[in-house]
């Protein structure tokens, strides 16, 4: 279910991130209107929260998905003070579930000193398919007449990413003559840092996408 489905308001000081109304008597419709067998909760919060709850009185199995590390966040917009209270509740909140499933190793660390046992490290990674060197396109290399160099930087532009570091990067490459004459790049990644990060990134160009 997603958070459009509800009610929702802003996050203060992060305009991209929602918090939902906690209506559970929509959500419960919207569970049994397609009887399912198992409930995946991808966030802990208010729209996990209920799926956990609803999910429990109707006996259905359920599993989770942690993939924010909240706790850092808390020390990051300097909310220190939210830090244990988020990390227990993330704890018991997975806990609850069947099974936890998580993208990277030191991710299922967190949740094992949360005391959260069951889980399972479910890499996601770029689709060597689609991004693969068959694909390249000489013409679009040679843009303008002449070979360019590319790159493209994705990142949440929010104080824990650190997205400045990466987003500042081509400027320093230039300063110290690592970057070629004909050069240009691509931002992708919403937050509350993003227009600043934008003034770092040099020369925004999108190049278009190939089947």
């Amino acid at each position: 279910m997603a958070p459009t489905a509800l009610p929702s308001a802003q996050l203060p000081g992060y305009a991209d991130v929602r918090l939902a109304v906690p209506l559970l008597g929509r959500v419960a419709r919207t569970i049994d209107s397609f009887c399912p067998t198992l409930v995946h909760c991808t966030t802990e919060f208010v729209i996990g929260w209920m799926g956990q709850r609803i999910a429990g009185a109707r006996g259905l199995p359920v599993v989770s998905s942690y993939h924010t590390d909240f706790t850092r966040y808390a020390h990051a917009y300097r909310m220190s003070w939210l830090a244990k209270p988020v990390t227990r509740f993330i704890g018991r909140f997975h806990r609850r579930s069947a099974h936890t499933y998580t993208p990277s190793a030191p991710a299922r660390a967190d949740l094992a000193a949360m005391g959260v046992s069951d889980v399972e490290v479910w890499g996601r990674a770029v689709d060597v398919s689609a991004f693969h060197p068959s694909k390249r396109s000489e013409p679009l290399r040679d843009t303008d007449g002449g070979r360019e160099s590319f790159s493209c930087c994705t990142s949440g532009a929010s104080p824990l990413k650190k997205a400045s570091i990466a987003f500042s990067t081509p400027s320093r490459w230039r300063s110290g003559c690592f970057l070629p004459a004909r050069y240009s790049s691509s931002s992708q990644g919403q937050g509350p840092r993003k227009n600043g990060c934008d003034g770092m990134w040099p020369t925004p160009r999108v190049p278009p996408r190939r089947p």
